[in-house]
């Protein structure tokens, strides 16, 4: 688990961030979710998936936006996640 670092995932209002939270969460590895978090509040001292309206590929340079995914970004990382193969029943000679 990543319990010391955080990842930010930034979009519009009604883009999905909440709806998606917990399935980004899981596959960061994070232990917890902070939502509707803007750059007056406080960043979380352990990890956290932290869910933002203010678009931070247009925020001065942070070292903390290196784990910063724009919604479209994080999304598309979900449906990479690989796959288990289809379970098929074991062929049986009659």
């Amino acid at each position: 688990m990543n319990e010391n670092k955080c990842v930010f995932v930034y979009g519009p209002q009604g883009s999905g961030k909440s709806r998606h939270g917990e399935a980004l969460r899981k596959h960061f590895g994070l232990p917890r979710i902070v939502d509707g978090w803007s750059p007056t509040d406080e960043l979380p001292r352990t990890g956290a998936l932290v869910l933002t309206n203010v678009d931070l590929s247009r925020a001065p340079e942070c070292h903390l936006w290196r784990r910063a995914y724009s919604i479209k970004q994080a999304l598309e990382l979900l449906d990479t996640k690989p796959q288990q193969a289809p379970r098929t029943k074991p062929q049986t000679d009659r």
